[in-house]
């Protein structure tokens, strides 16, 4: 676990809020009288916000506007980011080694300023990375490698020599797809979604433990 960069998805990843997210689709689509199911959350897991209300709108044929959609999700996540969410298990330890030995470090996430933000400050990690790197700032989502791209750049390292932390599919596929020695995070609660990151990411981990064993 020695590279130039290390690059740190946020959702799921470094922040304990992937329960969350899912709690919030359960409750969105239950008030319309729709199920959650895994494709759906697959489908929108590594979208931009607002892509995922387009999608959701098309998907369901929701007479609803985007816009809508967005604020919705946003009015129910807030409260919870600004409050409540904490840390994977080891993984302010983890950064905080990797900084004292002098490794770049950066984030490239999919999630909304307003909401990690204050979840990050919270956690006294916000001023810890030397770069974040989100949708909005990439304009793209991670169906493509452009957001790992842009933040190994920003970090001034060959993706060849950059690992790449992140908890789904779809961005562990297109980080590989880069050059990027992945590591996939694991949730002990997606069965599914773990035997499929295991069979992506270069190595796997449920928190970040194992790796300050490393001494890296």
């Amino acid at each position: 676990m020695n590279f130039d960069a290390y690059i740190f998805d946020l959702d799921g990843t470094v922040l304990d809020s992937a329960g969350v997210w899912k709690q919030i689709d359960i409750e969105f689509l239950g008030k319309r009288g729709l199920p959650l199911t895994d494709d759906y959350t697959a489908a929108v897991s590594a979208l931009r916000l607002y892509d995922a209300a387009i999608y959701t709108a098309k998907r369901f044929a929701l007479n609803e506007k985007p816009e809508d959609i967005t604020a919705e999700w946003l009015s129910m996540a807030k409260d919870k980011f600004v409050h409540y969410i904490g840390l994977k298990p080891y993984a302010k330890e983890y950064i905080l080694q990797l900084r004292s030995i002098g490794k770049p470090v950066g984030v490239a996430t999919g999630a909304e300023r307003e909401l990690y933000v204050p979840a990050l400050e919270r956690n006294g990690l916000l001023d810890k990375f030397d770069v974040i790197i989100d949708a909005e700032t990439a304009k793209t989502d991670k169906n493509s490698p452009d957001i790992f791209l842009k933040t190994a750049c920003a970090l001034g390292a060959a993706p060849q020599k950059s690992v790449v932390f992140e908890d789904t599919p779809t961005g562990l596929r297109s980080a590989r797809s880069a050059g990027f020695f992945t590591v996939g995070i694991l949730d002990p609660s997606e069965a599914e979604t773990n035997a499929e990151i295991e069979k992506i990411a270069d190595i796997t981990a449920c928190d970040f433990r194992k790796f300050l064993k490393d001494g890296q």
